[in-house]
């Protein structure tokens, strides 16, 4: 879908406000340099983009001029795209603002990397997210695939803490996981749970009937993480 010119007009208006250059947006947003001066129009998926980077700025305004620039309550119409799913034993500490990086998992080549403090979290950077009232998270990335359609849809944003010993894994929640077999490395994203086969191996069973659960050694997962929200994807009907 594409949205009229106009509507870029109203973004430069909002970046003015904000103090915000053009080229600092286009970094934020991810767009390559010039993008946006040189588009004729804005399509809805970078209409998405920056309403995650802005998420004070009003949809009606921006969209058709109606209204004010800024929403007059934006963490209550924020929270409606944040769906938390976490549920440890012990709750975790909320925070006033819970601040994280958004990263591009292709471009770190893996879990491993982007966790790794010599790894590719600059290379991979993609945007930084602002949160009130939610646990703090050591960064996110966007969903790829169905396995757990329609509880996560591909392109949703999930924010992550990181686990660094298996044993502390919490059966019943979801994870990002790096599992390796011999020179395959795969992500995937979820249910833990116990596994019959023993305490070598952990069940991970998707929340898409289609997929059938899977059995995997614990010696294989190599990165993990465990889910705490997921930003539902922007879309315009």
């Amino acid at each position: 879908m594409i949205v009229a010119v106009n509507v870029k007009d109203r973004i430069f208006e909002c970046l003015k406000y904000k103090g915000v250059s053009i080229t600092k947006a286009e970094s934020l947003l991810s767009w390559s340099k010039g993008a946006l001066l040189k588009s004729n129009s804005i399509s809805s998926d970078r209409l998405g983009e920056f309403y995650l980077q802005f998420p004070d700025v009003s949809p009606e305004w921006l969209l058709t001029g109606k209204g004010e620039m800024l929403k007059q309550s934006s963490t209550q119409d924020a929270s409606d795209n944040i769906i938390p799913l976490s549920h440890p034993k012990t709750s975790d500490k909320i925070c006033p603002v819970s601040e994280f990086n958004l990263y591009d998992i292709d471009v770190s080549a893996g879990l491993s990397r982007l966790f790794a403090e010599d790894g590719d979290r600059n290379r991979a950077y993609l945007g930084k997210i602002s949160i009130p009232n939610m646990p703090k998270c050591d960064g996110a990335v966007k969903v790829i695939g169905d396995s757990m359609y329609p509880l996560l849809k591909s392109g949703d944003i999930i924010a992550y803490k990181e686990v660094h010993s298996i044993e502390s894994v919490q059966y019943g929640e979801i994870y990002i996981l790096q599992i390796e077999n011999d020179s395959d490395v795969s992500i995937v994203v979820k249910y833990v749970k116990k596994s019959s086969e023993g305490s070598d191996y952990l069940n991970l069973v998707s929340y898409n009937k289609e997929h059938d659960p899977k059995d995997v050694k614990k010696e294989n997962i190599t990165a993990l993480a465990r889910v705490i929200l997921c930003i539902r994807q922007f879309s315009i009907m």
